[in-house]
């Protein structure tokens, strides 16, 4: 049940959203191909790899997290949902599979610059596990995408920070235990070469939109 928009939560949540944004800006180029890509089999009718599609083109989490969504913008801007849409990619007309696509598109990436749904800043999809997993940073089976609390040990708060439940109390504790599983995870990256992640970019998007499925 969505509770009401706590200032001070919604500050820790920027803080763990910056953290997790310097993460995924190392699957920039992923997220770029597959975007493209998925519009290219859209446009086509090649919808047998769909389950694989770029997900801002086949979901929405601004309207399924709605109420906690306008509560937190609305803070700092109450006509943010109306800029937003004056803005976004002349696509979101369209419709692709699911409830998609989503109307925070934009022509380079996501509008909502901060306090975006909590599950579209901790989404690791399958090509982005494959990435983790053939740079042996994660050892797990690919069977679905993920979110960074199943894959790290960072605490299950941002439902709490984004006011959509209210199980607990967050303590300045588990904000630092979330920081520091998304910061192990990022440097772990990093350190891969930048020509091996290119490498196993492109694998991926071959293994998932080309092929339909990598090896589990």
């Amino acid at each position: 049940m969505f509770q009401r928009a706590n200032r001070h939560y919604v500050k820790w949540f920027s803080i763990i959203e910056h953290e997790l944004s310097l993460l995924f800006r190392l699957f920039s180029p992923l997220c770029a191909k597959c975007f493209s890509c998925t519009l290219s089999q859209a446009e086509n009718q090649q919808r047998s790899k769909h389950q694989f599609w770029c997900c801002c083109l086949t979901d929405n989490q601004v309207h399924d997290h709605w109420k906690s969504l306008d509560a937190i913008q609305r803070l700092t801007d109450i006509n943010w949902y109306q800029k937003l849409a004056a803005n976004s990619m002349a696509i979101r007309k369209r419709r692709t599979l699911g409830n998609g696509p989503c109307p925070a598109l934009g022509p380079s990436g996501c509008l909502i610059r901060k306090c975006r749904p909590a599950t579209c800043s901790t989404l690791i999809c399958e090509k982005m596990l494959f990435v983790l997993v053939k740079s042996r940073i994660l050892t797990c089976r690919i069977t679905g995408p993920l979110q960074i609390e199943d894959i790290t040990d960072a605490p299950d708060i941002l439902p709490e920070l984004c006011g959509i439940k209210n199980r607990r109390l967050v303590t300045e504790q588990d904000v630092r235990r979330y920081i520091s599983a998304v910061t192990q995870l990022r440097r772990r990256l990093v350190v891969v070469a930048e020509e091996k992640r290119t490498f196993l970019i492109e694998e991926a998007l071959e293994a998932y939109l080309g092929k339909g499925g990598g090896k589990k």
